[in-house]
């Protein structure tokens, strides 16, 4: 992406490292679902003089590219409300139980915002 239209755009990934101590407990014994993943990144664009569109776009298109080398999946910081699957990549197997504990724990949704679990 950096340098494709007008030489103003660019394009940053941040690659974390995951794994040791993190995947010890098992993928339903807190919301996070992930264990056992090698890695995560984060793909930012700049807008700049670029249509938004089209940095959201180039960004999707980095997103798929990498989810076909090393899988897909959202890490629960890094929700983006707008992801149409945002809560079913982030929380997998146990979107079902979370929601089950959200509507016996808080039912009149006084937690709900765009991101919670009984938001997605």
């Amino acid at each position: 992406m950096a340098d494709t239209v007008r030489g103003k755009d660019s394009a940053l990934l941040i690659v974390g490292a995951l794994g040791g101590a993190m995947d010890r407990p098992s993928p339903t014994d807190t919301a996070y679902p992930h264990r056992g993943a090698t890695t995560s990144i984060e793909v930012f664009g700049t807008v700049g003089d670029l249509p938004p569109e089209h940095v959201t776009r180039e960004v999707d298109d980095v997103q798929s590219a990498l989810a076909r080398l090393v899988g897909a999946g959202t890490y629960i910081n890094y929700l983006d409300p707008a992801q149409e699957d945002w809560a079913r990549t982030a929380y997998r197997h146990n979107l079902r139980r979370l929601r089950a504990v959200a509507r016996r724990y808080d039912p009149d949704r006084v937690l709900r915002f765009p991101q919670s679990v009984t938001a997605g």
